[in-house]
């Protein structure tokens, strides 16, 4: 009947004194800078009505695309005015920007070699 009542002690003590690190704002801010700089640099792909084209990861939009925090291209989507929403750029490229301009881990084996 103790240890049942020593149990319960020690969880209520340990939940209300640790810290929630759940409850912290994990959400990461881009700038407006940021922003400013992934459209300058990326324009041709994300400017709404051009077709669409690759784009490197050594290029200098995705080394934009890094400079924000996480890649977070949400971010930056949530900057742009409704206006150039709806005319100036396609949100749709500008989200594909995180996944384009991921980094290849440099431990990654080399594919399509063949090893005698």
């Amino acid at each position: 009947m103790f240890s049942w009542k020593l149990t319960i002690l020690i969880l209520i003590l340990c939940s209300t004194t640790s810290p929630h690190l759940v409850t912290g704002n994990t959400k990461s801010k881009c700038t407006l800078k940021q922003k400013e700089t992934v459209l300058l640099h990326c324009i041709a792909f994300t400017e709404r009505g051009t077709p669409p084209i690759s784009v490197h990861r050594d290029s200098v939009c995705c080394e934009a695309v890094r400079a924000v925090p996480n890649r977070e291209m949400r971010c930056i989507v949530e900057l742009l005015t409704d206006e150039e929403k709806k005319k100036k750029y396609d949100v749709h490229r500008i989200l594909a920007l995180k996944l384009i301009c991921e980094q290849r881990s440099p431990l990654a084996p080399k594919q399509n070699k063949i090893m005698m």
